[in-house]
């Protein structure tokens, strides 16, 4: 079994990857299971699946988790026009092309597609990618969709774009 881990803490990530080696999986970026922890949680992310663990989980019962996981997930979501979106590798491509995505772009398009075709709030997506609350003062969520606007727009043909709606935004097909 391979996994990837990821954690907003340096310790827990640690203590993540020293529970993993000694149940004998294989650590690896490009793994088709993440195991993320975040300000909500611990998360288990296959493909566009994002399942929330309980917590606290004791380490027989994460194992437990772990073991019951389909061998073969299919983590690449096919988009328009022969573009692929893959969660784990951060990236869009089709036949030899790839865009490489930083972990929030990512985060941010895998929300917007599990969402389509409804749109997701400014709130929202800043509570779910950067465990931000409501009040707070930030311009990264517009800083990411312009960037992740730019990466898309640019791909030949375009597999998506995505929309503003009244302080909401919203991946179209």
């Amino acid at each position: 079994m391979r996994l990837a881990i990821r954690s907003d803490s340096p310790n827990v990530a640690r203590n993540l990857q020293s529970l993993a080696a000694q149940w004998g999986i294989e650590i690896a970026d490009d793994a088709p299971m993440l195991l993320r922890h975040t300000a909500q949680g611990l998360q288990l992310v296959r493909g566009m699946d994002v399942t929330p663990l309980p917590g606290p989980i004791h380490p027989r019962a994460l194992l437990a988790v772990l073991q019951q996981q389909p061998a073969t997930p299919s983590m690449v979501t096919i988009l328009a026009n022969g573009w692929l979106f893959d969660p784990v590798l951060r990236s869009l491509g089709r036949e030899g092309e790839v865009i490489a995505l930083t972990e929030k772009e990512s985060l941010l398009f895998a929300a917007l597609w599990q969402a389509t075709p409804e749109a997701l709030s400014r709130d929202v997506l800043l509570k779910e990618i950067w465990s931000y609350d409501p009040d707070i003062e930030t311009h990264t969520l517009e800083t990411h969709i312009y960037r992740l606007r730019q990466k898309i727009e640019a791909l030949t043909p375009t597999p998506c774009r995505i929309e503003t709606i009244e302080g909401a935004y919203r991946l179209v097909l």
